[in-house]
């Protein structure tokens, strides 16, 4: 059997990525579906106006989570041996730790082709993915006609 973690972020390259992991699978093998929610800020004001920051927050988790949880169902629901993990945490080493865990023998990530001075200033996850995995990375670009 061999294992797929495929990284979500729910990005209009969602149905991409997961595709992609069933036009590689077997019926045997696993795929493990990851969404690395943003970590907790370390403060978040209990009251910062009408709605509070926490209830925007726990929120979008649930929203996220629902999502995950539907795109495992329908996984399984074609037949697949898939299940979902939501963690919070930095994005790079939390999908190497959950690799490892789960030993994934491929990675299954999107790239949103940003430019160059996006690539300067904030980095690149594919990049650093690059370096920190221990097994292959299949990274699956946007289609032209999606958004980046």
């Amino acid at each position: 059997m061999t294992n797929y973690l495929i990284a979500l972020d729910f990005s209009p390259l969602t149905p991409d990525l997961v595709a992609t992991a069933c036009g590689l699978a077997k019926s045997a093998d696993r795929l493990i579906l990851v969404h690395v929610a943003a970590p907790e800020p370390d403060f978040i004001p209990y009251s910062a106006g009408p709605a509070s920051v926490r209830e925007i927050v726990s929120k979008e988790l649930r929203e996220e989570h629902r999502q995950l949880l539907d795109q495992v169902a329908e996984l399984q629901q074609q037949g697949w041996e898939a299940e979902g993990h939501m963690v919070q945490g930095p994005t790079v080493p939390t999908l190497v730790d959950m690799a490892e865990k789960y030993a994934a023998d491929y990675v299954i990530a999107g790239t949103r082709g940003h430019g160059k001075w996006h690539q300067w200033l904030v980095g690149s996850t594919t990049e650093a993915l690059l370096k920190k995995l221990s097994v292959p990375l299949l990274v699956v670009p946007p289609r032209r006609d999606q958004p980046a």
